[in-house]
């Protein structure tokens, strides 16, 4: 595929994830898509064969960025386990604010295929990222090595799976991300030592300020 072409299907796919995140999939025809984007249907047709391959490269693309970052914080030499752990916060939160529980609900409800990959995705990040940050905190002296890893993480994912699900969240008055900190906080600060709780606490620096997210990630990017 010439580099034209890709570019084609990049900026498909960006505007797509910006438009069904906003709108919800149900509501987002291809017709608008090529509309947004100033090109024919046949034009996005020849990239993705229907919407729902596009959804589905959606929310793939989601997937390997979120977890892309995720690594990136976890592996920065220059920065304090606690600074990671406050950085993974910030990214967690920006990504909850970008599809909201009505968004979710659609996808839950109209495309249960592509909802199946959500769960997918969402269960390896709940499931084998929060081991792996629990794994990193002990070796690095800020959890205590006194609790089984795997109880604390189903703890973490049917905290997480019931409380912020698109059916519950559509009824109750907090963000996704309000629930997420709560959730990540009290269980993390919970198994924290003394030193390293006491570290969270008092370190008020902003460490959103050496957090470089991907403005296109965050769906701020407009394709041109």
């Amino acid at each position: 595929m010439q580099n034209n072409e890709i570019d084609i299907k990049k900026r498909i796919l960006i505007t797509a994830k910006e438009q069904f995140m906003k709108y919800g999939f149900s509501m987002v025809r291809m017709e608008d898509l090529a509309n947004e984007m100033g090109m024919s249907k046949k034009t996005i047709y020849n990239h993705y064969r229907s919407k729902d391959e596009l959804i589905r490269e959606c929310i793939s693309y989601i997937g390997n960025e979120t977890r892309c970052w995720i690594e990136e914080i976890f592996a920065n030499q220059n920065l304090s386990f606690v600074s990671k752990l406050k950085q993974f916060i910030i990214l967690i939160g920006k990504i909850n604010t970008l599809m909201s529980p009505l968004v979710l609900e659609d996808l839950r409800r109209n495309v249960p295929t592509v909802w199946r990959i959500i769960e997918e995705v969402r269960t390896e990040h709940l499931t084998q990222g929060f081991k792996k940050i629990l794994i990193q905190g002990i070796q690095e002296g800020v959890f205590k090595d006194e609790f089984n890893l795997d109880v604390l993480v189903m703890m973490y994912y049917h905290a997480i799976n019931s409380i912020i699900s698109p059916e519950n969240l559509v009824k109750v008055n907090y963000s996704p991300n309000e629930a997420f900190q709560t959730i990540f906080k009290v269980i993390l600060q919970g198994i924290m030592t003394d030193q390293a709780r006491q570290e969270m606490q008092s370190d008020r620096t902003d460490p959103s300020n050496n957090l470089a997210i991907s403005t296109e990630f965050l769906c701020l990017d407009k394709a041109k």
